[in-house]
């Protein structure tokens, strides 16, 4: 089985400057720049096309279904530990997939070490709460390619605002 990599730019910092959404000021602020360049790197689409397609969050909730899936199918399962029941302790929260059958799980501490950062810190880069912020419109036109999705989807333009630009999306009209 071969592999055909290619080079993309999930995020292009230039393009996004160049449209009005100079953001990378806020990661260089934080130091991830070098997490950019290895993600900007050549990467194996298909195997991430396969890693995605079957990828779940693996969480506490996920935890105590798994749990209680094997209570069902075992009654004498309850009230004993994950060890007893079989199944691996929980440590924190994960991204499980599989690869050509071999199982993948990302934890925070995976993507901090190859990111060469801490697993711990705050939230730095001024913006604040996500729908308020100044690159809503900007960033929901880009995605949708469209005014009229976009200001549908954007949570910063009022009523008023959407009424003013696309007439026909007013409920009296």
């Amino acid at each position: 089985m071969g592999f055909n990599d290619s080079k993309e730019n999930p995020v292009d910092f230039k393009c996004l400057a160049f449209h009005g959404c100079d953001i990378r000021r806020f990661y260089e602020a934080q130091g991830l720049l070098d997490y950019f360049k290895m993600l900007n790197g050549p990467t194996y689409q298909t195997l991430v096309r396969h890693f995605w397609v079957r990828a779940s969050v693996y969480n506490k909730e996920a935890a105590k279904v798994e749990e209680a899936e094997k209570v069902l199918i075992d009654p004498s399962l309850e009230g004993k530990s994950r060890e007893e029941m079989g199944l691996e302790p929980f440590v924190c929260t994960e991204i499980r997939s599989s690869i050509m059958g071999i199982p993948v799980h990302i934890s925070e501490d995976i993507i901090a070490f190859l990111i060469i950062r801490e697993s711990e810190g705050s939230y730095k880069g001024g913006i604040g709460n996500s729908k308020t912020s100044q690159w809503n419109e900007v960033v929901n036109l880009s995605m949708f390619n469209n005014l009229q999705l976009s200001i549908r989807f954007s949570s910063t333009s009022s009523s008023l605002e959407r009424e003013q630009m696309c007439p026909d999306t007013s409920s009296g009209t």
